[in-house]
């Protein structure tokens, strides 16, 4: 924890996790004139159809806050049997002027969905250099198929931030920066967590839950104390100390099927 208070924890990071500023959102130009016609008729179901068209296959965002929208976008059915939810949404929408809809649509995407591909692209440029570091996957997702045949990986994350192989120990790891309290912060700082909790050392496996952020703040909120008390089996560190913690990792496992000891490597860290 003394790591996240040393002169330029959060400039470090920068290179893992880079501010970006991104740029609007592109909306089809046939789409566009679409959704227009349809507002400009006050064709309900039209514009709804086409609004949800444009989020799924465009990766645009629904224009208001809405319960609803997804359902009929997975279930284009249940427009013609729930005509007071389309009454409802549609009125929503037509309270909005047509260019602030269109607006609402194209906003940049949030900063914070782009950190997975952020961490990927630092790591795999970082460890993929060193012959030692076996990277199980270029991708994410090739990361978790080879995790699901090679260990047994049975997590619920979409995909896997880190899996590779050192001499005869598997290393898997959930990566994430927090960067405040509560909410999809929260529920980010607890998926991590689970990773650390799914396998036993005795399996040659090594979890690694990899946070950064605010969760590191010295304080009485939940995130912190979390960390303060976790079990003495769960390596939950900084990315700033991958680098490291594989060396020791090789360091300890000199001579393929030896088991790396749990209390060296917390001891270390």
């Amino acid at each position: 924890m003394a790591l996240a208070y040393s002169n330029g924890y959060l400039d470090k990071i920068l290179e893992i996790y880079p501010i970006r500023s991104n740029p609007l959102r592109e909306i089809p130009f046939e789409d566009e004139i679409q959704i227009r016609q349809a507002y400009n008729e006050e064709d309900h179901i039209n514009l709804i159809s086409l609004l949800n068209r444009v989020v799924k296959y465009n990766k645009l965002k629904f224009p208001i806050e809405c319960l609803y929208a997804k359902c009929l976008r997975d279930e284009p059915l249940w427009f013609e049997n729930n005509p007071n939810v389309i009454q409802e949404i549609g009125n929503l929408l037509m309270n909005i002027d047509i260019n602030k809809l269109i607006k609402n649509c194209i906003v940049p995407i949030k900063s914070s969905r782009q950190l997975g591909n952020a961490f990927n692209e630092w790591f795999y440029n970082k460890f993929s250099i060193n012959s030692s570091i076996q990277i199980l996957g270029e991708s994410r997702e090739e990361r978790k198929r080879n995790a699901e045949e090679l260990i047994g990986y049975n997590g619920n994350e979409k995909n896997i931030d880190v899996f590779v192989k050192i001499n005869d120990i598997y290393i898997v790891g959930e990566a994430k920066f927090i960067s405040s309290s509560g909410g999809y912060q929260g529920k980010s700082f607890k998926e991590a967590l689970k990773i650390s909790e799914r396998y036993s050392r005795q399996a040659g496996v090594i979890p690694l839950s990899i946070i950064d952020g605010y969760c590191w703040r010295r304080s009485g909120e939940q995130m912190y104390m979390a960390i303060e008390t976790s079990d003495d089996s769960q390596i939950i560190i900084s990315a700033l100390l991958l680098e490291e913690l594989f060396f020791k990792i090789s360091e300890n496992a000199t001579f393929v099927g030896e088991d790396v000891e749990n209390e060296r490597l917390i001891n270390y860290f």
